[in-house]
């Protein structure tokens, strides 16, 4: 029970800053908004395989008890190993696309650039 409640309330935390004009995204300049969806997927999906596997990391007290918020977490850390930082979504230029999605029913905000177009020669 408490693991859905959990659930609950990370979800409408996270869905009231998604509604609002002024909420954070994981961004990197040098990435794509393909590259930031698959990178946020990579990091949700380890994060789950090591809250699955009860591989908790030292400095998590509570994991045995909410391992919703040890997979946030995880996540959150693998991200910024991955060069990813929070920035305000509208404060990223027309330059940047932005996307809202989920994993695992964790809920997630992404920006990243548009692809390059391929150099043609002249």
């Amino acid at each position: 029970m408490i693991r859905k409640s959990a659930l609950v309330t990370l979800l409408l935390l996270t869905a009231g800053c998604g509604l609002s004009p002024r909420h954070r995204v994981w961004y990197d300049p040098a990435r794509t908004l393909e590259q930031a969806k698959q990178d946020i997927e990579r990091c949700y999906y380890e994060a789950f395989l090591t809250e699955q596997g009860n591989a908790f990391s030292p400095g998590f007290a509570d994991d045995k008890k909410d391992p919703l918020m040890y997979v946030e977490i995880s996540a959150q850390r693998c991200m910024k190993q991955s060069g990813y930082s929070r920035a305000w979504a509208d404060e990223l230029g027309p330059a940047v696309r932005q996307e809202a999605g989920f994993v695992h029913r964790m809920p997630y905000f992404i920006a990243g650039g548009y692809p390059s177009l391929p150099k043609t020669k002249n």
